[in-house]
């Protein structure tokens, strides 16, 4: 920063000046001064001397000029000849070329070469292209203790605006960062920092921190403790953050300590997540589990939970082309659970007689000790979802078609009461506007390898019994109440279960619910049917 060859240009400006006899108020700039630096105007300047080297220096609308271009006015100028101090008063400018400084006040200590700047600091960098506001500004010039210049702005919640580095910015240039917290800090040419409640702004993109780091160099923003970012329909949390945008184009994000990653057609959570994106569309996902240092603060293990599946194990590698859900990848004990009862009107119930938990390790469905089964309240389980296990799983998911368009020819004007023959007809479905349509997706394959083993359950055929019809002026029950098993009226249709051991399982779905399924090596299996006696 060039501002260091300005403080000590005023003192030895002044210092020199006064130097002379008979000086008055006559014009400083035509006296040699004894600096390269000139004292272009002032309205009125008067000193005193306490002591040798003791001086005190008023000047009145100073205005200094420097070979380098840089300038200096106030309302007022104090300096201190012993201290080295020059301390400024009212209406403060510095302005280079590339940097304008504009406070209240200001003060220069020339041996720490630090200036001090406070009341409605305004700084602006043209270099970095970039700008801070707060309520005071440390500067902190090189020495032979300090290789890089330092920045500080802090008070009244500081704020910044800083525009990414790109190599062809295009028509218009970047959209800038906004970032406001407690302390805002430059450190060379290279690093910000932001401490305290830290917000970040942009156009695409909100994240929230207790402290940030920014790389200008290398593109990679740095969030730490309680992290948070928020990118259109993307929602990131996590202990830590890192973004990476080499040219201000975001190639990698990732989220460490209890990461969690929201979008609309995916939630994962993991000790550590990474997302790698292409032209800014999330491609991969990957989620690791970690172990802790401290064995009573146990971590959770990654899950990828969707609207009607979740897929939990060791690792998660999520592939998502163009963001376009394709595959979930398990690792190390996965297991698969379905999140939709699909269309069983109640939790099927199995009876623990039926089950052999040695023979078949079912024992994690019962309730307890299969010996103390007599003790229990309840002899029934519940088994309200479908699940495969295994030491890998491979879930694979499909696009939900659009919905076909109804029939034209039932929707001719007329045909109801009130339709008006003469109005506009609906428009085909080509010509309406799909774009902004959420894509859905459903699981269409499930593989699992390795102690593979899956239970599920099979709706009754069509032929084995409907549900009673309901009198119109029977009230309706909410669809969400879970409803007692006794409670079943009589006819209501009962589901099988169907519990299959191998080391490979392949389930393959068809509209949301299991079609057919394969297993290899070592095939183990039962098969429970309802009593269709049962009231």
């Amino acid at each position: 920063m060039r501002w260091v060859t300005l403080w000590p240009a005023l003192v030895l400006a002044v210092g020199g000046a006064l130097a002379l006899p008979g000086l008055g108020s006559a014009p400083l700039e035509a006296q040699d001064l004894g600096t390269d630096c000139d004292l272009e105007a002032y309205s009125t300047i008067r000193s005193s001397e306490a002591g040798p080297g003791r001086r005190v220096t008023w000047i009145s609308r100073p205005i200094m000029r420097c070979p380098d271009g840089t300038r200096i006015r106030s309302d007022s100028a104090v300096v201190y000849q012993e201290s080295q101090r020059a301390e400024l008063i009212g209406n403060v400018h510095f302005q280079t070329d590339v940097r304008l400084l504009e406070s209240r006040l200001a003060d220069f200590y020339e041996r720490e070469n630090r200036l001090y700047a406070r009341g409605d600091v305004h700084y602006t960098d043209r270099v970095r292209d970039s700008e801070l506001r707060g309520d005071t500004l440390t500067y902190l010039g090189e020495t032979a203790f300090r290789a890089e210049e330092q920045i500080t702005v802090t008070g009244a919640r500081p704020n910044a605006v800083l525009r990414p580095e790109r190599e062809t910015t295009g028509p218009t240039p970047p959209e800038p960062y906004r970032v406001t917290g407690n302390r805002l800090r430059f450190e060379g040419e290279r690093f910000f920092w932001a401490d305290g409640d830290v917000e970040v702004l942009r156009d695409d993109l909100e994240a929230y921190a207790d402290s940030l780091a920014f790389d200008q160099e290398v593109g990679t923003l740095f969030l730490s403790y309680d992290a948070r970012v928020l990118a259109e329909d993307t929602e990131m949390s996590g202990h830590r953050i890192n973004l990476t945008m080499p040219e201000d184009i975001l190639e990698q994000i990732t989220i460490r300590e209890r990461g969690r990653l929201v979008t609309d057609d995916l939630e994962l959570v993991g000790e550590e997540i990474r997302i790698e994106l292409e032209d800014e569309k999330i491609q991969r996902l990957v989620a690791v589990h970690r172990e802790p240092a401290d064995p009573d603060d146990p971590r959770p293990r990654p899950w990828a939970v969707t609207e009607e599946f979740a897929l939990g194990g060791d690792s998660i590698d999520v592939r998502s082309p163009d963001e376009i859900l394709e595959t979930v990848h398990a690792v190390g004990r996965a297991r698969g659970e379905s999140r939709a009862r699909g269309a069983a009107p109640v939790p099927v119930e199995v009876d623990p007689d039926a089950l052999d938990p040695t023979e078949l390790d079912l024992d994690h469905l019962l309730p307890g000790d299969p010996e103390e089964e007599e003790e229990q309240p309840e002899p029934a389980i519940q088994v309200d979802r479908d699940w495969i296990e295994g030491d890998e799983i491979l879930a694979t998911f499909e696009r939900v078609p659009s919905q076909e368009p109804d029939d034209p020819e039932a929707d001719e004007p007329g045909d109801e009461p009130g339709d008006d023959p003469d109005a506009a007809p609906t428009p085909a479905s080509d010509d309406l506007d799909t774009a902004d349509e959420p894509v859905q997706y459903r699981l269409s394959r499930l593989e699992a390898r390795g102690n593979a083993r899956t239970l599920y359950r099979s709706p009754p055929d069509d032929e084995e019994g409907e549900p009673a019809e309901r009198d119109e002026d029977e009230p309706v029950e909410d669809e969400e109440e879970d409803v007692d098993a006794e409670e079943l009226r009589v006819g209501d249709p009962l589901w099988s279960i169907s519990y299959i051991k191998a080391q490979e399982i392949i389930i393959y779905m068809l509209d949301g619910a299991v079609d057919r399924v394969e297993a290899k090596e070592q095939v183990m299996g039962l098969q429970l049917q309802p009593d269709r006696e049962r009231p």
